[in-house]
């Protein structure tokens, strides 16, 4: 199979017949798909194509290969609603099909190099035309090793296949099992005990390692460790960091988001760092390593301004986490979690709620003038949250109506996010926060690194669910389509409309939104109230709103 050049995917959905349907186990099917208009796209190792079933709801579906008459092949697992639905297509069932889509792996940029393929569970069907696209060049290769780890002997997938790439290709293939049966002779655990049975050349290698997270770091930590020095490749969410790391790494759970696919060339470099709970060992870090229960490793402050406390308690509950950030750093300044209040300066702080009162403005230039980095957590925070609802009417009149004695009330007439009154290091969304999230953006801001937080829309987080669109399939209105991800799709799931949480999306396109929801019945008023929310001072809310009352921009306020 020759490798073929990049094509431009289209996001129209193409019509495709199932050809073929295998059973690979009790929850694996193997489907061939065969366009009903034109030929079948071309693809490089390592893309995934967006499928749709019918009445249900969309997926992104890793290529496992081409079949020989034309068709595009895909290994599905049933975990979910549109899995379940594809894992049921049977041979002249119709499904949708968008893409491909996705970097691909690089397999020419391993040429002249030794290549070690390391797969965990379904992780071998996006491998799978990697090792095709090898073998079809193999004399451009050194010595191709494949090695593959799943639950049973009964969960292998492509058996024959693998024999085949053993017997008839020279490949070194080897197998591992967690738990075997009463036939079963081969090696039993972790698919890195295979490492040390294959040959390679560390300096000469490149790997291609699939499967899930904790597999692929220690896949990655066993690679490296076999040469002279080990390579800077061990972070967090491996699906994110890897990618600009000498061995990288796609991750294979159902739950995981849309990865790129890339390949990278063992090589040597810094030690790699050694997870401690949520927080890794430290490279370039916003201060000094310092030693474990000094006084003087990195000071945290967390500071609390117009807000309802979640966000703070969004810090409280992550408890194990917690546990391991407070052995690394000094949480110098939590008044929700402790009385003592130690004094600046601090080399993180986190700050929490809006300003809304004169104090409040003074107060927050005095966190910033003590704090090294600052970062602003929640609606609150980012855009003023909901009590920005201010902003389009006149507080005093809503003092007057609140208070007996209105004149005691010092307020400003606006809430405003941290960033409109001093500068901000970073903003993390969410009415609340995600508590993995915060992890990310602390840990991150601590080692020195820049934070891996999604921007693109809830939509996204929908499909990798496996929800049915509640606003396609029952009409329900819902903000998904221009609300930035990190809820994890929590409303869709339960057939709820998505309330916009986390904000607006980087591409946003809440004029096409607000068409669609007139078109469910929607009125103008009830538009501006949609948009006027927990993020209501954000640009595109703001404008989305102001087109649905009809005003010109910057017109809305009191």
């Amino acid at each position: 199979m020759a490798l073929p050049g990049r094509r431009r995917a289209s996001d129209d959905t193409g019509p495709y017949r199932v050809r073929s349907r295998r059973p690979d186990r009790a929850d694996t099917v193997t489907l061939a798909l065969e366009p009903t208009t034109g030929p079948c796209p071309a693809f490089p190792p390592g893309q995934f194509t967006m499928i749709y079933a019918r009445g249900v709801g969309e997926i992104p579906i890793s290529i496992s290969g081409r079949g020989r008459t034309g068709t595009l092949v895909h290994t599905i697992r049933a975990v979910g609603a549109v899995s379940d639905a594809l894992c049921r297509a049977r041979p002249g069932d119709l499904v949708g099909v968008r893409g491909p889509y996705g970097t691909a792996f690089d397999v020419p940029g391993a040429g002249g190099l030794d290549v070690v393929v390391a797969a965990g569970g379904l992780g071998l069907a996006p491998l799978r035309t990697v090792v095709r696209e090898l073998i079809a060049h193999r004399s451009r290769y050194g010595r191709i090793s494949v090695i593959a780890g799943t639950r049973t002997p009964m969960t292998l997938l492509y058996p024959r296949e693998l024999t085949r790439w053993r017997e008839t290709h020279g490949i070194d293939v080897q197998v591992i099992v967690d738990h075997p049966d009463h036939v079963w002779r081969g090696p039993i655990g972790l698919v890195t005990r295979l490492i040390d049975r294959i040959v390679f050349e560390p300096r000469r290698t490149a790997a291609f390692v699939c499967g899930p997270e904790d597999m692929m770091r220690a896949v990655a930590d066993e690679l490296v460790a076999r040469g002279p020095r080990p390579a800077d490749h061990a972070v967090p969410r491996a699906h994110h960091e890897m990618r600009s790391r000498p061995v990288r790494a796609l991750p294979a759970r159902p739950a995981a988001a849309v990865p790129g696919r890339a390949r990278g060339r063992l090589r040597a470099g810094r030690p790699p760092a050694r997870r401690t709970g949520a927080v890794m060992g430290t490279r370039k870090s916003i201060s000094e390593p310092r030693p474990r229960g000094s006084a003087s490793r990195p000071r945290l402050a967390v500071w609390k301004f117009a807000s309802c406390d979640g966000c703070q308690l969004t810090l409280l509950d992550c408890e194990d986490e917690l546990l391991s950030l407070a052995a690394e750093v000094e949480i110098a300044y939590f008044l929700e979690a402790s009385s003592a209040a130690g004094p600046g300066p601090y080399d993180l702080s986190l700050v929490e709620g809006s300003i809304t009162t004169p104090e409040d403005a003074e107060r927050i230039r005095h966190v910033r003038r003590v704090s090294r980095r600052l970062v602003t957590i929640g609606a609150c925070a980012t855009a003023g949250g909901v009590q920005a609802l201010r902003d389009f009417a006149d507080v005093r009149e809503f003092a007057s109506v609140v208070y007996a004695r209105p004149e005691y009330i010092a307020t400003l007439a606006t809430s405003t996010p941290i960033s409109a009154n001093v500068p901000v290091d970073f903003e993390l969304r969410g009415c609340p926060i995600d508590k993995r999230q915060l992890m990310e953006v602390v840990t991150a801001f601590l080692t020195g690194r820049r934070p891996v937080v999604p921007s693109h829309s809830v939509c996204v987080e929908c499909k990798i669910r496996g929800n049915v669109c509640v606003l396609v399939a029952h009409g329900t209105p819902c903000l998904g389509p221009v609300t930035q991800a990190g809820c994890g799709a929590l409303c869709p799931a339960f057939n709820r409309g998505c309330y916009g949480c986390f904000g607006p999306a980087d591409t946003a396109n809440s004029r096409a939104l607000s068409t669609k929801l007139r078109i469910l019945g929607m009125s103008d008023p009830e538009l501006v109230r949609v948009y006027r929310t927990f993020n209501a001072t954000e640009e595109q809310f703001i404008q989305a709103a102001e087109e649905a009352a009809g005003e010109a921009p910057g017109e809305a306020g009191g």
